[in-house]
């Protein structure tokens, strides 16, 4: 892995913290958990928009992969956030907190 230089570097991904070897590069990291319905809805919008896929095919995968694959490795990598978030707790306070967490960072 090859970081370049830069004052904040943000990172998206639903298994980013699974990695101890991410993990260790990381100054503060945040966990935003989502409903089984918001991540079902997300990707049954996306996978039948933009590939194509039946609504039937995208729940028979949801059902038998995506979902048992984020009971078992996505959500116990919460336990390594520094901060943990449900969806409908994301305000603008809570963004102001975050931000002045990042800036303090770089001080």
């Amino acid at each position: 892995m090859n970081f370049q230089p830069a004052e904040v570097i943000l990172i998206d991904g639903t298994l980013i913290l699974h990695s101890s070897q991410i993990r260790n590069h990381l100054d503060f990291s945040i966990f935003l958990h989502a409903s089984r319905e918001t991540r079902f809805q997300r990707r049954l919008l996306r996978d039948t928009n933009e590939r194509g896929r039946t609504i039937e095919g995208v729940v028979a995968q949801f059902e038998k992969q995506v979902e048992p694959m984020n009971i078992a490795f996505v959500e116990p990598s919460s336990q390594h956030a520094n901060l943990e978030l449900q969806e409908n707790e994301v305000t603008p306070e809570i963004i102001k907190i975050i931000e002045s967490k990042i800036k303090n960072l770089n001080n």
